[in-house]
Parts: C-alpha cells; sequence; structure tokens
C-alpha cells in the first residue's frame, strides 16, 4: 500500500479518545473491550442503516455516534486526506498560499458530524505550510533576499499575530459538538508536537439546516466571509431528499451567490447514491462556465493517483487502508452476517466509491 496512506495515523486519534473515555470515572467503559462490545449491536444498525440508497439514522443515542467514531471516521478521513493531497492546486494550495502570506483562511465544514474531514484538512494543510515554509526558507539561505525583499522571518512573525486558520463547523445534530471537539483537540496536539506553523483558532459551531427555506437571511452573518465551504457525506439526508431536496439545491445556488470571489465549495460524497448524483448535477447546471474545476461525475484522477496506481482500485474506488498494522486493529467489528464479528483489521472500512465536486466563484 502507498505510504502516503495515513489510516493508522487516523485510528490513532480515535484509540487515544476511546482511550480518554475509559480512564474517565464518569462513563460506564471499564476498559476498551466493554467500549467496543458496548457498541457492536450500535454499529451493526448502522452498517444495515447505510445499505439502501435513502439513508435515515437517529445520530442522538450516544453508543451510534461512539459506534460511527470506531469504524467511519478513519476511513472518511482518510478518504478527505487523499482527494486534498491529490486536488491541491485547487484546494489544499489556496489555503496554504493564505497562510503562507499571513493571511487568515476560514473554512466551513457543513453536515460536519464527528469532524472526519477537519481532521483530514488540518493535517494536510499542516504537512503542506510546513514543507513549503521550510523549503523557502533554504531557498532564502543559500540565495540570500535582495535589498528590500522580505524574509521568512518578517513573512512569519508567529510569536506576535501569525497566519491564522479557523474551521467553523455546521450541523444539525448537536450532541455531535462535544465528540468533535475532543477529536480535534487530539489532532491539534499532535499537529503542534511537530512544530509551531500556524495559529489555530478556537473553532465555531452551529446548528445548521440545509433544508431552511429562508436559509439566506438566518445564516448569512455566519458564513459571508468563509474562504471554503467543505461538504461530505451530508447529501443524501439533503439534497437528495424527496422532503428538503430541492429546497437545499436552492440554498447551494445561495451560498454560491453569495460567497465572495475565489471562494470554494468542496463536496465529497457517496456515488452509490443516484440520487445524490442527479441533483448535483442540477446543481452543477445553474453554474456559471468556468466555475466548475472538477465535476461530481468525473472519475477519481490526477497526479497523486497516476503516481500511486494502488489508491484507486479496479472499479475506481478510493483505497483508504492498506495491510499495515493500526491501532484498534485486534478489537471486533461485525460483519455483514448477522450475528458474526471478525477482528477490526480484516474488516475495517477498506474502499469508498466517492465522488468530489469543486467549484469556484471566480
Amino acid at each position: 500500500m502507498s505510504y502516503l496512506n495515513n489510516h493508522a495515523y487516523y485510528y490513532g486519534i480515535i484509540k487515544e479518545y476511546f482511550d480518554s473515555l475509559v480512564n474517565d470515572p464518569r462513563t460506564d467503559f471499564k476498559s476498551l473491550n466493554s467500549l467496543v462490545a458496548k457498541i457492536q449491536e450500535a454499529l451493526w444498525n448502522l452498517k444495515m442503516s447505510y445499505a439502501g440508497q435513502q439513508v435515515t439514522v437517529n445520530y442522538s443515542d450516544p453508543m451510534t455516534r461512539l459506534a460511527y467514531l470506531y469504524y467511519y471516521v478513519p476511513a472518511y478521513a482518510m478518504m478527505t486526506d487523499l482527494l486534498w493531497r491529490n486536488y491541491k492546486t485547487t484546494i489544499r494550495s489556496k489555503a496554504t498560499e493564505a497562510l503562507l502570506s499571513n493571511k487568515p483562511y476560514k473554512i466551513g465544514f457543513f453536515g460536519a458530524g464527528p469532524g472526519s474531514e477537519a481532521l483530514a484538512a488540518l493535517s494536510s494543510i499542516q504537512s503542506d505550510f510546513l514543507f513549503r515554509k521550510k523549503r523557502r526558507e533554504r531557498a532564502e539561505k543559500h540565495f540570500p533576499k535582495r535589498k528590500g525583499g522580505v524574509s521568512s522571518s518578517e513573512l512569519f512573525p508567529l510569536k506576535e499575530i501569525g497566519p491564522s486558520l479557523e474551521f467553523r463547523f455546521f450541523d444539525n445534530e448537536k450532541l455531535w459538538e462535544k465528540n468533535r471537539k475532543e477529536l480535534v483537540d487530539i489532532a491539534k496536539r499532535l499537529s503542534n508536537s511537530q512544530e509551531n506553523s500556524f495559529i489555530f483558532l478556537p473553532t465555531l459551531n452551529a446548528e445548521i439546516d440545509l433544508g431552511l427555506s429562508n436559509f439566506r437571511t438566518t445564516y448569512k452573518d455566519l458564513f459571508d466571509d468563509l474562504d471554503m465551504f467543505h461538504f461530505q457525506y451530508c447529501m443524501n439526508e439533503t439534497l437528495a431528499s424527496s422532503e428538503i431536496g430541492l429546497i437545499t439545491l436552492k440554498n447551494l445556488q445561495t451560498i454560491f451567490t453569495m460567497m465572495k470571489h475565489g471562494s470554494r465549495i468542496v463536496i465529497i460524497d457517496n456515488r452509490d447514491y443516484k440520487k445524490v448524483e442527479e441533483r448535483i448535477a442540477l446543481f452543477e447546471n445553474t453554474l456559471p462556465e468556468g466555475s466548475i474545476k472538477h465535476s461530481f461525475s468525473e472519475p477519481l484522477r490526477g497526479e497523486l493517483f497516476e503516481e500511486e496506481s494502488d489508491l484507486l482500485d479496479k472499479d475506481g474506488r478510493l483505497v483508504v487502508r492498506g495491510k499495515d498494522d493500526f491501532p484498534l486493529q485486534e478489537y471486533r467489528v461485525p460483519t455483514n452476517e448477522p450475528g458474526k464479528s471478525a477482528k477490526l483489521k480484516r474488516f475495517a472500512k477498506s474502499y469508498i466509491n466517492c465522488g468530489i465536486l469543486i467549484v469556484e466563484k471566480e
């Protein structure tokens, strides 16, 4: 498997979070074994819910949320990680360029749930920022600046102000907020252990309804200054919904209309859901010519996938884990056969049939 796969890193975040629950006297979990055992039924029900074309899940149940963290978050974080690296010129590089120029960059995650995409975004931006910052510093060392030029030390006064990255989370399930905060805090600690690079501002958490009829007037002040609108695996319950789908479509058009020039919309979702593909195609048809940088209907392609061919299977699905060991791999997970389970190392989520839409307002 490609050395670019960080699956073990994301499972490490989940294990650290689960360890904190086990060590918390306020919980009923006496060990990791007991925690994992208690979420098996919820995980089975969750997997069955995702098997159909219409998905309805009650995330207010704490066991359901923990089951989602255990099985889905590492895979979806790895999916985002790989997509951000492959489409770096239209996604990640815009954030890095702003930070390198000592400017703030603000990302809104819509339908954020536990924030798997935020874990990947933070890791991806951090690594790219440090790489490009060090490359610039090496260049200045070997090729001193000309008189009147600006050095890296002047570009990065990190102890004073410094470039800032801000995440804003929008979801209609408020109970995800505590889980999400804990995971992002763990990721921040891990990234800060590498090197101080940019300021990560306190995050905003807000409930949002993508199917609200007065969407613009209700939410405008929350995201009119965003640089990126990131939607991940939330279109089945919103855009593809028989009840609020057309209102959601109108609200996506509203977001494009009101967002500032240079901002981006990124939609990552499941291509197995045909209604999702149909509705995203409708949205694409309303956009100005030249604004679509990658259509949802296009297969995944790019420099990363050409260089690392094992990141895509023969059907074009993203491969989000390899054969390497990872934290929690010896614990159990229900198989697709009722009443049966196996080690996570054998049955952790490995393939995702995802598509990506990237839109820029020029």
